[in-house]
């Protein structure tokens, strides 16, 4: 209640009418301040409203979990089960085990049960976990089970938690913690550990251990630790969620050094191995996200539309092969449930930018491509993780995409001269050193696709391009035996037409073969070797014109001490 203030010097009824004024003084204020509060509240709903279309749905399970979860993904799950979606047909076959599926460890089911809410598919997906759970082993019973199913197991236990009994939580934790163990080095007779110079291991483990910190509590006791953990093998860090430079003092560094080295969009190890990579790139970020509603991988969120750009100018346009390089295990082999798992990451990650509706359209092109399927055309788990069947689609084939695609951190050159199943494919890679597993030792490679066949290509396999003489698995050149040396290597050039008439790139080695450190290292042969390679299209597509231009500054090793200082090529 307002004071009744008495004025000196005025009459009562000159005190009332002053009194009556302030009340209303007060109250006009008072609509006021309310109605600008009204304003202000409906402002902030308008602007943090879902946009129109997007629904929003509760968790079925009765616990909203912590990873990849959201009301509107859940709203498009419900809505492809509702109307028996052909995506839904497809995981409910395989979640329930009515189709054979090969490296299903219980992911299925356990998308199965966030979808829907039924115990039967928690049960069958704990059923396959068990096992391995209570005897602390793994499908893959070496350093490629952590990598790839560490994250996977965690993410497992969010979604299955209120499926499981107490005791079965406890066995989970339990087998949790020992995979956390392995990845710092600390289950005795298992030298396990993490090699930052291991892309996939690197970030396969980081991401486990980040999980575990975030989404175990208060169960797990150990929660909380792992991030601030340091490996014993090597004593690398873990390095909580923040990047404090880009180097390989830490785990988490390791990773923002990973993402420079990919500037541009190629990823770093090879055709074949990165795909598996950047998954678990993209999954560890998103997780991350969704449990802290933090981005705290920056990097990699602003290099997402070039990630999957590169992606999409990796493929020849009739999506009959890609292009490879490095370490290829099956070579001219797309390994469809990799790729198409890849291309649904990147269609729900990229969802908001301009390449989404392309990677929509990439992804259902992929799954009802004949090309390559293995085990009943069945696509990997992750798959289903973020796939939206009802995301805004547009043809690639059919698009304004520019001719080329550059990425400066790999040194690759993509160039289509159009996107018809007849049109030209060109490639080239003259990559800089990255200290990383799978190194190559080649520059200058290049490959032309036309026609629906590969006019220029080169043997492909699994080590190949990264022995010592690797120009002999490439287009490269060998000098001396020796394909580049590694004191100074990489693109010095590159360039596209003003309007799509010719793609252009350098790239020069030279100096010390041998790395730096090296005991009593043998001199310097080669000092300078650039190569320029030029290719232009043909107006009529009759034909296509490759110039390649060596430039050479070398002295014969024979004639220089200490020959047998250099490492054997062999």
């Amino acid at each position: 209640m307002l004071p009744c203030k008495k004025w000196v010097g005025r009459s009562d009824l000159e005190n009332t009418m002053a009194f009556e004024v302030m009340m209303r003084s007060r109250q006009d204020v008072g609509r006021r301040i309310f109605v600008y509060r009204t304003l202000i509240a409906l402002v902030i709903a308008l602007l943090f409203a879902p946009k129109a279309g997007a629904q929003t749905a509760v968790s079925p399970t009765g616990r909203t979990p912590h990873l990849y979860w959201s009301p509107q993904r859940q709203a498009v799950w419900n809505r492809m089960v509702s109307e028996n979606n052909v995506w839904w047909q497809k995981l409910k076959s395989y979640a329930n085990g009515s189709t054979p599926r090969y490296g299903d460890i219980g992911d299925y089911a356990t998308i199965a049960y966030q979808m829907t809410g039924d115990l039967a598919y928690s049960r069958k997906a704990w059923s396959i976990i068990q096992p391995f759970a209570q005897k602390h082993t793994l499908p893959w019973a070496n350093r490629n089970g952590t990598r790839e199913y560490f994250c996977t197991y965690v993410w497992m236990y969010d979604w299955l938690y209120p499926g499981l009994t107490k005791a079965q939580r406890t066995d989970y934790i339990g087998f949790l913690n020992w995979m956390a163990d392995l990845a710092l080095n600390n289950v005795a007779g298992k030298p396990w550990g993490t090699r930052t110079n291991d892309q996939d291991e690197t970030i396969g483990h980081y991401f486990g251990l980040a999980f575990l910190d975030l989404v175990t509590a208060p169960d797990n006791p150990r929660a909380g630790t792992f991030l601030n953990a340091v490996e014993t093998g090597n004593g690398v860090k873990v390095g909580g969620l923040v990047s404090t430079g880009s180097d390989r003092g830490s785990m988490r560094n390791t990773i923002t050094l990973m993402m420079k080295q990919a500037a541009g969009g190629a990823w770093i190890e090879s055709g074949e191995y990165s795909l598996g990579t950047l998954q678990l790139l993209m999954l560890g970020a998103e997780g991350v996200r969704s449990a802290t509603g933090k981005d705290y991988f920056p990097e990699i969120t602003n290099a997402l539309p070039q990630l999957a750009s590169a992606f999409l100018y990796s493929h020849t346009p009739d999506l009959n092969d890609s292009y490879q390089w490095g370490d290829e295990e099956h070579p001219h082999g797309l390994w469809i449930q990799t790729r198409d798992e890849l291309s649904a990451i990147f269609s729900a990650m990229t969802a908001t930018n301009a390449v989404g509706p392309y990677m929509q359209k990439l992804t259902v092109d992929l799954s009802n491509s004949p090309v390559d399927w293995h085990w009943g055309a069945i696509p990997y788990a992750r798959f289903f993780l973020m796939f939206n069947p009802y995301a805004p689609s547009a043809d690639w084939k059919t698009s304004s995409l520019p001719n080329g695609l550059y990425a400066s951190g790999r040194s690759m050159m993509y160039y289509h001269d159009g996107w018809g199943n007849n049109d030209s494919f060109f490639g080239a890679h003259s990559p800089a050193a990255n200290d990383e597993d799978h190194e190559i030792n080649f520059q200058g490679d290049f490959q032309l696709y036309r026609h629906g066949e590969w006019a220029l290509t080169h043997p492909q396999g699994y080590g190949i391009a990264s022995m010592p003489a690797g120009g002999s698995a490439t287009n490269g050149m060998q000098i001396a035996g020796l394909t580049l040396m590694n004191e100074a290597r990489g693109a010095v050039a590159q360039e596209f037409g003003a309007n799509g008439e010719y793609a252009y790139l350098a790239g020069s080695t030279g100096g010390q073969y041998v790395r730096a450190g090296y005991w009593c290292p043998p001199p310097t042969f080669l000092h300078e070797w650039t190569r320029s390679i030029l290719y232009l299209p043909s107006a009529d597509k009759h034909s296509d014109t490759v110039v390649v231009y060596d430039r050479t500054n070398a002295e014969d090793p024979r004639k220089l001490p200490s020959l047998g200082r250099y490492p054997s090529t062999d």
